[in-house]
């Protein structure tokens, strides 16, 4: 019976990390498939606990039940000072994707890490190789706007791929997955140098290069600069391959950049005006900001306008500032709390391996990612990968601790 539960709840998960990956936004009975999946697998693991018991480390029950403590806080803090409920239970909902890190420590007891991360790259290249062939598609008939037909027939891209008027995006949580997944073919491109390894990386970065995500290519150079060093101490003729790829793609798309970088100009003014505003309402209440779940009026703040022609609130791409403005001093502690907690003890662990070295170089890609756009708020991706190093190192500490 548990084998069989356990069986079960690897392929949920797995199925989650596609949904994820692929369908993030589409809805099954007007919610999430990836929500689904989600509960579903907290039921299985339910199941299987009930059966046969797991050790759930005792550092997640701290750190979830701190971290859980800490966004009710916030979310109190935010409903007297005026702001809506369902708006601050969005915030306080994300963190439930923590709850995969004992998941993952039962799964891992099991199986490999390596067959998780494999299937997010698996799922990332299908979704690079249909942003690819949509932008060779399109780029013959330029002329031809696909956004009405799109919407109206096939719900499936109208809920997952923009086309806005100067070239192929799609959904910004689906681009961080295209990122995190070219940082570990490029890790695996160092163990292992073969021709599918080197197409996943060139798919991958072609897909991020036409999605003209300015933050995600430096999130990705960060990702890759990190596991370059943690690849170091191997032979660095084993290096030589990899990076010399690495700098004629670059140089190749950046024969391209100039024209992107003049579009990309009122994209990053935009960006900095936000954080600018947001700067000024946290120096107007530094202890708490404006509240947990503030949303920012178009019509009182130019920054945001563009993207709705000035009407309607919304959150801030500038994802550090918006920390400051909304939660102030106290929230920037509680969320470098809840978003550096695992990180910090991987840095500070004596014993790194080259699987942890990987997951911490997606996540610091993903920091990096969020300067400009809010991936962080996506439990989809940031906490993600949060979970996966957790369940990584409390399994490695776990077997350690035997040995």
């Amino acid at each position: 019976m548990s084998s069989g539960l356990l069986r079960l709840l690897d392929r949920l998960v797995i199925l989650f990390i596609y949904a994820n990956v692929l369908f993030p936004r589409i809805a099954l009975a007007s919610i999430q498939i990836s929500k689904l999946l989600f509960i579903a697998i907290l039921l299985v693991y339910a199941g299987y606990s009930i059966h046969r018991p797991p050790k759930i480390p005792t550092k997640f029950i701290y750190y979830f039940v701190a971290s859980f403590s800490m966004i009710c806080a916030l979310g109190v803090i935010g409903l007297v000072l005026g702001n809506q409920l369902e708006d601050i239970a969005e915030f306080i909902f994300s963190l439930l994707i923590l709850l995969l890190i004992p998941v993952f420590c039962v799964l891992l007891e099991r199986n490999s890490i390596e067959r998780y991360i494999r299937h997010v790259v698996y799922a990332a290249v299908l979704l690079a190789a249909y942003v690819v062939l949509l932008y060779g598609y399109f780029s013959q008939f330029p002329t031809w706007n696909p956004a009405a037909t799109l919407l109206s027939e096939n719900p499936l891209l109208g809920t997952t791929i923009v086309y806005p008027q100067t070239g192929l995006r799609i959904a910004v949580v689906m681009s961080g997955w295209l990122c995190v997944a070219a940082v570990i073919a490029y890790s695996r491109l160092l163990l292992n140098r073969s021709f599918w390894n080197a197409a996943a990386l060139a798919l991958l970065i072609f897909a991020l290069f036409i999605n003209q995500f300015l933050g995600l290519w430096l999130a990705t150079l960060a990702g890759i600069g990190l596991i370059t060093f943690s690849h170091l101490k191997l032979k660095i003729r084993t290096l030589v391959v990899p990076i010399v790829l690495l700098v004629v793609g670059v140089s190749v798309a950046a024969y391209f950049l100039e024209d992107i970088f003049i579009e990309k100009t009122a994209s990053i003014t935009q960006k900095g005006a936000q954080a600018l505003d947001a700067l000024e309402l946290f120096s107007s209440n530094m202890v708490f900001g404006k509240g947990l779940g503030f949303r920012y009026m178009a019509s009182q703040f130019p920054s945001v306008s563009t993207a709705l022609s000035g009407e309607g609130s919304v959150y801030l791409e500038a994802t550090y500032p918006m920390i400051l403005s909304s939660t102030g001093l106290l929230g920037a502690m509680f969320y470098g709390f809840i978003f550096l907690f695992y990180p910090m003890w991987f840095l500070t662990s004596p014993r790194k391996t080259l699987m942890t070295w990987l997951l911490f170089a997606c996540y610091a890609s993903v920091l990096v990612a969020a300067i400009g756009n809010p991936y962080l708020w996506g439990g989809g991706l940031g906490l993600f990968i949060v979970c996966i190093l957790a369940a990584s190192m409390e399994v490695g500490a776990r077997a350690q601790s035997k040995g």
